[in-house]
């Protein structure tokens, strides 16, 4: 077998098991219902009927959830329609079991921490990282891989963590400045309503505040609940852990740091807390593929995802893909599918 076709294979998997929560889902769609778009829209959107969202621990092909924020503005009528549900307040359910994580925690900084280790648990086409730079802090949020990104995913994860911020720090609370990595949209002046300090075609999606609020005590900690459901948010991620591959292991990590320009074997196999030497030998049994086909297969899989993907830039790909340059990003793209990106995106 081809290394072609056993990337081919390996990513049509990958894509069949992302998912999200079914309390995720099911939140957001009553919420749309609340909104005033009918219940069978909303099904018929989604693929899904509410009632078949009824365990709260289930997941479901993230699919669902896409098609909704796809179809949501225009059955609404309102471009900014996933703005206004992050601003409602519906407790920690919105987000399944990771919402209850956060929480129970101490602080806040405990709560951005839990929510980013158990994150598998609300979605694992979902990234999120908090870094801690000088005075500021900085929560990055996107969705992987890109043929799952929408600007209404970032629309609402921001505006619900801004509203939960608020609820923590008083309603006087303004982020620094808010990144999104896209152009601004049609609805702009909702953005800079709700986010303030907004600023676009940005290198991440990234809510900047001062680190000090991360010391804040968390109001609505519950010390009991905190300990029974880590437990249950414990048991659930290691069921998900055993079944997931090491080859979809090390593509998230290839995935997570192209941008940052940085990306090696010692990088990958310090991530998963193995040897290079292991690395290399577990990709060979479970695969019979190297670390660097896996590398660049993945490379060539996320540039034809991000130009079939109309919500990012092409000048912008190259970043996202590890290249120092646009004409190395188009060199390479033009070798792959012998098409440059202008014109395979006009094929899409």
């Amino acid at each position: 077998m081809t290394v072609g076709i056993k990337l081919n294979i390996l990513f049509r998997l990958m894509i069949m098991k992302n998912e999200i929560c079914t309390a995720a889902l099911k939140n957001d769609m009553l919420l749309l219902i609340n909104s005033g778009i009918s219940k069978n829209d909303i099904e018929g959107a989604a693929g899904i009927s509410l009632a078949q969202l009824n365990d709260p621990d289930e997941m479901v092909a993230v699919d669902h959830y896409i098609a909704i924020e796809k179809a949501a503005p225009e059955l609404a009528n309102n471009p900014g329609i996933f703005i206004e549900l992050g601003r409602v307040k519906t407790g920690t359910s919105q987000t399944g079991v990771l919402g209850h994580v956060a929480a129970a925690c101490e602080t806040l900084l405990e709560s951005f921490q839990q929510a980013i280790r158990f994150s598998r648990l609300l979605s694992n086409v979902n990234r999120m990282e908090l870094r801690e730079e000088g005075y500021l802090a900085e929560f990055v949020f996107t969705r992987e891989p890109p043929a799952f990104f929408t600007i209404q995913s970032i629309e609402l994860a921001f505006s619900r963590t801004l509203t939960l911020m608020k609820d923590l720090w008083g309603d006087n609370f303004e982020p620094n400045e808010v990144h999104f990595q896209y152009s601004p949209p049609e609805h702009v002046e909702l953005y800079h309503k709700i986010f303030k300090n907004a600023q676009f075609n940005q290198p991440e999606n990234q809510i900047l505040f001062l680190r000090k609020l991360l010391l804040r005590k968390n109001p609505f900690r519950q010390p009991y609940v905190d300990d029974v459901i880590r437990k249950h948010a414990e048991k659930l991620l290691e069921k998900k852990t055993e079944k997931t591959t090491i080859q979809q292991q090390v593509i998230a990590i290839i995935t997570k740091y192209l941008p940052k320009g940085q990306l090696n074997i010692e990088l990958v196999a310090s991530e998963l807390g193995m040897s290079r030497q292991t690395v290399f030998r577990k990709l060979k049994s479970e695969a019979e593929i190297s670390f660097q086909e896996l590398l660049d297969g993945t490379r060539m899989q996320l540039a034809k995802d991000y130009v079939n993907n109309s919500d990012f830039m092409l000048t912008e790909i190259a970043y996202l893909l590890g290249f120092s340059e646009n004409s190395a990003f188009h060199r390479a793209f033009k070798r792959w599918f012998n098409k440059t990106p202008r014109e395979y995106r006009s094929l899409s």
